[in-house]
């Protein structure tokens, strides 16, 4: 037996708590646990409810589950790119998305080894399957083509570490 819960949560306070800004947002769920935005992002619910985003005049007006990265996910992910990880794309990561490169839906964790930026034109690609999509390949972002072609988009981790170590 799975006990589901939602949080009800006003759109603009959402806003800020992706914008890193909404500390003292107070969510309240609808067991009547209320949390503040800075303990709702370090939750992990995706596997027991939903948010339900409400506008100050419109009521209701979409529901998510819960699956967002926070600003401590972007801010890590910045060491892999800051641009868009999509290949050719140089839109700056500040206009980008934090994209599942294992989808959410497939079982991809939000977590910053499974996230890439990617602006919200690729984003939107991505999600099709059929005009490529990112992954991380030994450490580092690439993108790979319909057809299979890799290219990497992100920081060579190991190309860095590498030239780090004192020559032999």
């Amino acid at each position: 037996y799975l006990v589901r819960v939602t949080a009800n949560l006003d759109l603009g306070d959402y806003l800020r708590i992706i914008a890193g800004e909404g500390n003292d947002v107070k969510v309240h769920f609808d067991n009547g646990v209320i949390v503040s935005g800075e303990e709702f992002v370090r939750m992990q619910l995706e596997d027991i409810g939903a948010v339900i985003l409400i506008g100050v005049m419109d009521g209701p007006v979409n529901a998510y589950h819960a699956r967002f990265a926070t600003p401590k996910h972007r801010e890590v992910m910045l060491a892999d790119s800051t641009t868009c990880t999509w290949k050719g794309c140089n839109a700056p990561a500040s206009e980008c998305d934090a994209h599942h490169m294992v989808e959410h839906q497939h079982g991809g964790e939000t977590t910053p080894s499974n996230l890439g930026w990617l602006c919200k034109y690729h984003n939107s690609q991505a999600a099709r399957g059929t005009r490529g999509h990112t992954e991380r390949r030994d450490g580092q972002i690439t993108y790979v083509s319909p057809y299979g072609n890799v290219t990497a988009t992100g920081t060579d981790h190991k190309a860095r570490a590498d030239n780090r170590k004192p020559p032999d």
